[in-house]
């Protein structure tokens, strides 16, 4: 199977930087190096899956806490709602946005589609080279990266 290298110390230091919410130029600086490695660096495989991961972390640990925070906020529209002294136009939009959340669908979420394509190299010590491209929104490719493997199965995984 098809392994991905060890982050070095400063693309982690880069990689936390990010996911907290620096810039690309914020991180770079601070980590020592140019902010061209640091964009080399998000179209290598390796260090955008751990981007890619620490980013769906801290999207799980947002979303747990507004659940978390949900029942109070409700709570809290419900008492606005009923109560006769708050005012008829706060009641009124508490209660029309109550109605707009229960009313509208579960937002969709774009498909992310990888495509593995076989270029035309000749074979070279038994391993093929494959390109790993992704469809972007508008049908242009771009190309992550050349990716040695020994067979089909390390990279369809």
């Amino acid at each position: 199977m098809y392994s991905l290298p060890p982050l070095t110390p400063p693309q982690d230091h880069v990689l936390a930087l990010i996911s907290a919410g620096s810039t690309i130029s914020q991180a770079a600086q601070s980590a020592g190096v140019h902010h061209n490695t640091v964009h080399n660096w998000i179209h290598a495989p390796h260090f955008r899956l751990a981007l890619d991961r620490a980013r769906e972390s801290k999207a799980l640990f947002w979303q747990e806490e507004s659940e978390k925070l949900a029942a109070a906020a409700v709570d809290t529209i419900r008492a606005l709602m009923t109560e006769a002294s708050t005012p008829a136009g706060v009641r009124l939009k508490a209660a029309q946005f109550i109605l707009s959340l229960a009313m509208a669908p579960p937002p969709e979420q774009p498909p992310r589609v990888a495509v593995l394509r076989v270029a035309s190299f000749p074979r070279t010590e038994g391993r093929r080279q494959a390109h790993l491209t992704r469809r972007r929104p508008a049908g242009r490719r771009k190309q992550i990266q050349t990716a040695t493997c020994q067979s089909w199965a390390g990279l369809v995984r």
